[in-house]
Parts: C-alpha cells; structure tokens; sequence
C-alpha cells in the first residue's frame, strides 16, 4: 500500500511537472512572437510611414506599440511580479508611450496645411512621453529606495555627461529652441533623469543579475539616442528628416521599450 501511495506521488509529480514545462514552452513561443510582431510592425511602419505618413503606416505603429503595452503585461505575470510598484509605474510609462504614439501617428488623418493643428497633435504627444518618463523614473527611484540604496556618484556623472552632450550639439548645430524651449528643456531634465535612475538601478536593484542589467542600460541608451534623433528632426527638419535617421529613432525607440519591459519578468523584492 505504501508502495502504490509513493507510485502515485509520482505520478502526480511527473504530471505536474510536464504541466509546468508546457506552460513554460507556451511562454517562450508567446515570447518569440511578441519579438517577432514587434521587429515586423516597427519595420513595416517605419517602412509604410515614408515619406508622408499613410493609414497603413498608422495601423503598423499602432499594432507595434499595443505589443510593447501587451509584452510588459505578461513578463509581469509571468514573473509573478504584477503587483509590485516597480511592474505597475512601468506598465503605466508604457501606456503612455502608446497613447503619445497615437497623437504622433494622427498626421496620417488630418490637413497637412494645417501647421497649427499638426503642431498640436506633436506637443501633446511629447507630453504623454514626457508623462511616459516620469513614471519610468518613478518605478526606478522606488525599486532603489525599497532596497536601501540610493542615487550614487555616476548617477551626477551620467546626467552630466548627458548634458554636455546636448549643450555641444546645440552649439554646433545652431539651432533655437523658440516657444518651445520650456517643453524640450523639461523633456531632456525628465530624459536624463531616467536614465540616470536606470543605471543606478542596474547596478543596485539588479547588482549579480546581468540580464536585466543589460536590458536596462541598453533600453534607457537606446530612449536617449531614439529621443536626441527626434528632437533634430522636430528642430531641424530640413537636414534631419532623412531615411537613415528615421530608421535609427523608430528602431531605437520600439528596442527601449521592450528591453526595458523585459525586466518586469524579473523580481526585485
């Protein structure tokens, strides 16, 4: 009798065992095609949007960035870390990043005479990303102090380093900010503030972990560089808009967001 009892225990095991490798071989699939939906839309929108924006283009961005939102979601289940703040404020940039893609995407629809109506549409945009980055921030600054860290020396230096960086460019560059020098300065504070806070999380929070570390210094590198990109092209139409540049700050702006989403399969309590 006992014997059959161990026999059955087995059993049970075994089950269970081949349960948990199927939902884990359904995970890794679902995993796969996210990425692949994700490199396939970005593409066929940076493709289809070129040189004037188009309807088809608008719905290639919009599947792209639903799967970013979608993608965040379940490395957060999967991780068994939805209900952690870190997960929540993430989900929560990510989102914005998706409603700011919309007011980005509406000039597929609307008069392109109509500069005051276009300009509309990309100011408020910047301010659902800028909203997007604050939360980003938020999640990091959390995640840091939940574990008794703080901000460090090479956090100064990166938003330094940051800084200079614009400061030579806009000097050689010579271009003016105009009226919208309170939005762009904002923007670059609230910029460089998250990727400061996110290579002091990577190596705080994630400290032995180098996957997610990775994700995170990659991902707030690749928000900079798709963000510095945009912003000549927004400031500097002229020798900016080019195909090269916008391959660079639409493939470097959907790698951020799903690098740094990546990281919300991973526990930080």
């Amino acid at each position: 009798m006992p014997f059959l009892w161990y026999n059955q225990d087995i059993l049970e095991l075994e089950g269970l065992f081949q349960l948990l490798l199927l939902n884990n071989l359904y995970f890794i699939l679902l995993f796969i095609f996210l990425w692949l939906i994700e490199i396939i839309f970005a593409s066929l929108f940076i493709k289809f949007g070129w040189p004037c924006p188009t309807h088809k283009g608008f719905a290639c961005k919009m599947v792209a960035s639903l799967t970013f939102v979608l993608y965040a979601v379940l490395l957060a289940i999967k991780g068994g870390n939805l209900d952690e703040s870190y997960a929540r404020y993430i989900i929560m940039g990510m989102i914005c990043g998706f409603i700011g893609d919309i007011f980005m995407a509406l000039e597929a629809f609307l008069d392109r005479s109509n500069q005051k109506l276009l300009t509309t549409t990309v100011i408020i945009g910047g301010v659902v990303f800028f909203a997007g980055h604050i939360f980003y921030v938020i999640a990091f600054l959390t995640s840091i102090w939940s574990k008794n860290e703080s901000l460090h020396w090479y956090t100064l230096l990166w938003l330094i380093m940051l800084f200079v960086i614009v400061a030579i460019v806009k000097h050689n560059l010579h271009f003016r900010l105009g009226k919208f020098a309170g939005l762009c300065i904002s923007y670059s504070l609230a910029l460089g503030a998250m990727s400061a806070c996110a290579a002091t999380m990577a190596f705080t929070v994630f400290k032995g972990n180098i996957l997610p570390q990775l994700c995170l210094i990659l991902g707030s590198l690749c928000f900079v560089t798709t963000d510095s990109v945009l912003c000549l092209k927004l400031l500097w139409a002229k020798r900016f808009t080019t195909w090269p540049q916008r391959i660079i700050y639409l493939s470097t702006y959907y790698m951020a967001q799903m690098l740094i989403a990546t990281t919300l399969y991973f526990s930080i309590s």
